[in-house]
């Protein structure tokens, strides 16, 4: 009986030596977009007459973002990249029809690519790109210029305050675990000293 209370104590403590470990997310990357499959219909998108596909990419308040690396996929396979101007444009030229992934700030967005003749009616003439995400406890060493913010971290340690929480009530219980199991331990003494003639 003490042997298996032992074992549960070690158990409890490994546990929460697995919580205290510091969370370091894989970063995502192109790979990481790569794998995903879009969940989202594909938009239709026309080339403009030189063969060029077009577009912006802009962050959720609405401003254009400057620099941003735009990487084409076809499959798994990288097509091209390019980065955006100082106006959120960037321009991928000698594209060829078909479907594409467009991938920025390891967000992806699926298009159809049509040549400018061939392109439905409801095609848009440019492939459009919001980024940036609201991540819970996201705190960047140099902010977020302009809303667009890629950074990592978080409150404490790099981790957001629902992650705290939890892992401070998982520390909690660990410790409230403990001590019941020591009263208990103790408890089973004093009863084998009563029996035990």
């Amino acid at each position: 009986m003490m042997r298996l209370r032992h074992w549960q104590g070690a158990a409890v403590v490994l546990a929460c030596c697995g919580l205290l470990l510091p969370y370091n997310p894989v970063q995502a990357d192109v790979t990481a977009a790569k794998s995903q499959t879009p969940q989202i219909k594909a938009t239709d998108v026309a080339l403009t007459p030189s063969g060029a596909l077009v577009g912006r990419v802009f962050t959720p308040n609405g401003k254009l973002v400057d620099g941003a690396t735009v990487t084409i996929l076809q499959g798994d396979k990288v097509v091209t990249s390019t980065n955006t101007n100082d106006k959120g444009l960037y321009e991928v030229p000698q594209l060829k029809p078909g479907m594409y992934q467009v991938v920025v700030a390891n967000q992806g967005a699926p298009i159809r690519v049509w040549s400018a003749e061939t392109a439905p009616p409801a095609a848009k003439v440019q492939a459009d790109l919001g980024v940036g995400k609201v991540v819970r406890g996201q705190s960047c060493p140099n902010g977020c210029p302009d809303g667009y913010c890629e950074c990592g971290g978080g409150a404490f340690f790099g981790l957001d305050v629902i992650t705290l929480v939890t892992l401070g009530a998982a520390v909690t219980a660990a410790v409230l675990a403990g001590i019941n199991q020591k009263d208990l331990d103790d408890l089973d003494k004093k009863i084998d000293k009563l029996i035990s003639p």
